[in-house]
């Protein structure tokens, strides 16, 4: 059985996501790609940390000739624990957008990706834990009335 476009882009975010590690040699800064989740319950565990939690809540389809241009948002909330510093949420950040910048295509899926936002927190309860919130907008095309076929 074939899978939706949309899943298909899915599975390339969550691969090239959890290679978001020092020891990779892709010269990425932190190791926010040890735990890669979907849909987890937030905020994630300390034994989930780092790591990162991802939705694909929200979908916008405008009709063109025979097809949907569709803009799927992507809500991305990384943590890690053991620092609250501001550095190290900027650092986890600028991880993500090199990761997705790798090829915003997608393998070719896509049209177009981009951050649209971001913002950085700190919690210090028993755990120090800094996270970044990233929302990400990637433009792809199906058929109309197929999500499985692009033109």
């Amino acid at each position: 059985m074939a899978d939706p476009i949309q899943q298909l882009i899915i599975d390339k975010i969550d691969t090239r996501f959890k290679t978001i590690l020092v020891a990779n040699g892709n010269g990425y800064v932190t190791n926010i790609g040890q735990h890669v989740n979907w849909w987890k319950e937030s905020p994630l565990a300390i034994a989930d940390l780092p790591g990162m939690n991802l939705r694909d809540r929200d979908e916008s389809r405008t009709l063109g000739c025979g097809i949907y241009d569709r803009i799927l948002s992507i809500e991305i909330e990384a943590s890690v624990s053991g620092s609250d510093s501001p550095e190290t949420a900027r650092l986890i950040e600028a991880d993500i957008e090199k990761a997705i910048f790798v090829d915003d295509t997608w393998d070719g899926l896509a049209e177009i990706s981009d951050i649209t936002g971001s913002r950085k927190e700190a919690e210090q309860k028993q755990n120090k834990v800094a996270k970044v919130r990233i929302v990400m907008q990637i433009e792809y095309r199906t058929i109309r009335g197929d999500a499985y076929t692009q033109p």
